[in-house]
């Protein structure tokens, strides 16, 4: 996954980072729901699966809500990776 940075608005959450960046970056990402509930279905052609799926860290700490849900802050640090749960 590439790194890089944006600059948010404020109380923009981490889901809306993440359309800003791969829209930026021209990289894949599709989900589905919406809002606090969204879900990250596929991320650089790499699709969820039954027992796997796209996970996130904010500032190297997995928080307990989703992407949709998690407001971000000044210099926070967002890291996806794919897991196998």
């Amino acid at each position: 996954m590439q790194k890089g940075k944006i600059t948010l608005s404020e109380d923009e959450t981490v889901f809306t980072a993440l359309q800003k960046f791969t829209e930026a970056k021209h990289i894949e990402m599709s989900s589905s729901g919406k809002g606090k509930m969204v879900y990250v279905t596929s991320l650089n052609h790499k699709k969820a699966a039954k027992n796997a799926g796209w996970l996130f860290t904010v500032n190297g700490k997995q928080p307990d809500v989703g992407a949709g849900a998690f407001t971000l802050h000044k210099n926070d640090r967002i890291n996806w990776h794919y897991s196998h749960f």
